[in-house]
């Protein structure tokens, strides 16, 4: 049954769209380093980094729902493969990072995190380009991150990203009427309209939750040069 939740509420909405996965902090496997980033509130986020070389390109990784840094141990060695050093970043309450998943704060620790791994980066030795790339709900802050500090990124990957957030929430169980781009509190379909560094938009057809016409609405709106000019990037 539908649950009647507004979705202005930020404890509300926050209980419902956010499912964190929380795991005690570990050692990072070898090749890897583990970043904790600090907030203005004095809440920690967990990141983790795997390494492929300092002038190689850094791709900084917003993850999906359910998920958390240590779950990305497989898969960073693959990144590191094909010449990319991977920068992992978890949410308030996933992983080992503090406090608990607020609606409110999710997009402002996004960039937050961004700018603090970006400067931890080049105080380590990091010379390489900067791209961003968010999975599901890390679409959002992926897209917030290329909107706002697109000056710093070469590029902006999306996968499975959504780009209205009201029939994901109500998939999720949020009953609430029809929003404008305007009112929606990730704005990510007018977000991407300003965006127009290189972007690819990654998103599986059977998709049940964020179906494949988001991809292609995402796609539509891009700002991203050509960006119309072959569709079959969404799929």
């Amino acid at each position: 049954e539908m649950l009647t939740r507004d979705w202005s509420s930020d404890v509300c909405s926050s209980d419902l769209l956010f499912h964190p996965t929380k795991r005690a902090k570990n050692e990072a496997p070898a090749g890897a380093v583990n970043i904790d980033i600090p907030l203005a509130d004095g809440v920690i986020l967990g990141a983790r980094l795997f390494c492929h070389a300092p002038s190689s390109p850094t791709l900084i990784f917003f993850h999906g729902n359910t998920e958390c840094v240590p779950e990305h141990d497989e898969i960073g060695p693959c990144y590191v493969a094909e010449g990319l050093n991977f920068l992992v970043i978890d949410y308030r309450g996933f992983g080992w990072s503090g406090d608990e998943p607020r609606l409110a704060t999710l997009l402002p620790d996004a960039g937050a995190a961004f700018l603090y791994v970006k400067n931890w980066l080049a105080e380590h030795g990091y010379t390489g380009p900067l791209a961003v790339m968010g999975r599901s709900l890390g679409s959002a802050c992926a897209i917030e991150v290329a909107a706002r500090y697109g000056d710093d990124i070469r590029a902006l990957v999306i996968e499975s990203g959504f780009a209205r957030a009201l029939p994901v929430a109500q998939a999720l169980g949020l009953e609430q009427e029809d929003l404008t781009d305007a009112e929606d509190p990730f704005a990510n379909t007018a977000k991407i309209g300003g965006i127009g560094k290189p972007t690819l938009i990654l998103h599986g057809s059977c998709d049940q939750l964020i179906g494949l016409w988001q991809a292609e609405l995402l796609h539509e709106r891009s700002a991203a040069k050509n960006a119309n000019a072959d569709r079959k990037s969404v799929v």
